[in-house]
């Protein structure tokens, strides 16, 4: 493993590849890569240091999708941004003309930072893709924006992965639940003035300490009643990914998890030796290792809604939760999952029919619409999906909370957490090691794909 590689491993489990910090003149509190990120982005990139580069372009255009196609949104205010290690920030903003375009230039950029334009649209900030310092300008990219409803839409459970602990000295086990929902629709499905959960998920019996962590949603997104966790947070069109971490106390063992929606890919790893799951398609995989924890893992495709999956756990064996620091690891190591799914996967449906406007799709207020994020279908390797990256929630005194592409932040996180994988486990399967290279290997074509490549119009 490179040097750069195994610093970013040792990053991850404090900082899950993630900082904070306030930018200055801003009110809104900005969310930047950690330093393990921006340095394999500098790698990738063949920037080491910060050097004088050309001037950059960075121009295109604002679109609203819809069924019929696109639309041009003219007189909106788009903001250039500058992120790094040190800080994300806007460096500069100006309005489309009657076309929907936009065009900045930054005099002297640096290599190590990354320039994108975001568009408010519904109080909800939508990203271009990235560019660098001495990048060829391409064509114009597109900066894609939706309409909002608070009526039900179209969404699809594409993953479900489970991850269960051996219990502590009381008893207790740890469990992270993450799930990856997509809104195939050309909406954004927000909570509206009646505050409805934009998806509601059931929970395991006796599940406490319920939290929203790691994930796209924050916890204040997520409220927990009657055995329920619902989401408020708005669900843009592409795939949201949704992290709960909870314990399951000893009398509710075995216990079972009624999936109530259909599932592409479950998924479910159990630390506990002994341990079992059944139910929705579930067969064994063999182990797999984390930081130096096995887990046994089960794997199933196409659950149905009505599936139940039963976890059952053997008696007499103690152990100790999943530490908060291995949840970067686990994240990545459960995308695994659908790693066969998506190299197979169809070419892409075509969006949903929404509700009508009589179901109040909108441009609401900033007020009325919590932080959000928001992508296309994430394409497969060798191929090239939308210009709308990432979605941030905004101020209304004027502040803006930033956020680097979500895309750039997870396919760097993968490449790091499999590679970390791979040395700390040489004696991995043939078979699990050949899966995790490949894997390795599509991600780090597409993040060198990502960050190289010219934007041009979609």
């Amino acid at each position: 493993m490179t040097p750069t590689a195994q610093r970013m491993c040792a990053l991850a489990p404090r900082s899950a590849c993630t900082i904070r910090r306030t930018i200055s003149g801003a009110r809104a509190v900005a969310r930047a890569v950690g330093a393990g990120v921006l340095a394999l982005v500098a790698t990738v990139g063949g920037a080491r240091r910060v050097q004088a580069q050309a001037p950059l372009s960075v121009r295109g255009s604002v679109v609203r999708q819809t069924l019929d196609g696109t639309r041009v949104v003219s007189r909106e205010l788009v903001t250039l941004h500058r992120v790094n290690s040190r800080e994300a920030g806007p460096i500069d903003s100006m309005t489309t003309d009657a076309k929907g375009t936009f065009a900045f230039r930054v005099a002297s950029p640096d290599s190590l930072s990354m320039y994108l334009a975001s568009a408010r649209y519904g109080g909800i900030a939508y990203f271009s893709q990235p560019m660098q310092a001495g990048q060829v300008a391409g064509g114009p990219s597109e900066i894609v924006v939706y309409d909002t409803t608070s009526a039900d839409v179209r969404l699809q459970l594409q993953g479900r992965h489970l991850v269960v602990s051996s219990p502590n000295a009381d008893g207790v086990r740890s469990v992270i639940d993450v799930l990856e929902i997509e809104n195939d629709t050309v909406v954004t499905r927000v909570a509206g003035a009646a505050n409805r959960a934009t998806y509601s998920l059931l929970l395991p019996d006796g599940a406490r300490n319920v939290r929203a962590s790691q994930g796209e949603m924050s916890d204040g997104a997520v409220e927990v009643r009657d055995g329920r966790a619902d989401v408020y947070a708005p669900l843009s069109p592409g795939l949201r990914q949704l992290v709960l971490t909870y314990e399951l106390p000893a009398s509710v063992f075995p216990v079972s998890v009624p999936l109530e929606r259909d599932v592409s890919v479950l998924e479910v790893l159990l630390e506990e030796p002994g341990a079992t799951a059944e139910g929705g398609g579930l067969k064994s995989q063999g182990g797999v290792t984390v930081d130096g924890k096995t887990f046994t893992r089960y794997l199933g495709q196409g659950a149905p809604a009505t599936a139940v999956v039963t976890l059952g756990v053997a008696k007499g064996i103690g152990g100790t939760s999943v530490p908060t620091w291995v949840l970067p690891l686990v994240l990545s190591l459960v995308t695994l999952g659908v790693i066969l799914v998506v190299a197979r996967r169809a070419p892409s449906r075509a969006p949903s029919r929404v509700p009508s406007p009589a179901h109040e799709a909108s441009r609401p207020t900033a007020a009325a619409v919590a932080p959000s994020r928001s992508t296309e279908r994430t394409p497969a390797p060798g191929t090239h999906g939308s210009t709308a990256w990432a979605v941030a929630p905004v101020s209304d005194e004027g502040g803006q909370g930033e956020t680097l592409p979500v895309e750039v932040v997870q396919l760097a996180r993968h490449v790091a957490a499999v590679d970390a994988l791979l040395a700390r486990d040489p004696d991995q399967r043939a078979e699990l090691r050949a899966e995790l290279q490949g894997y390795r290997a599509a991600r780090k074509a597409e993040l060198v794909d990502a960050l190289a490549r010219r934007t041009r119009v979609r």
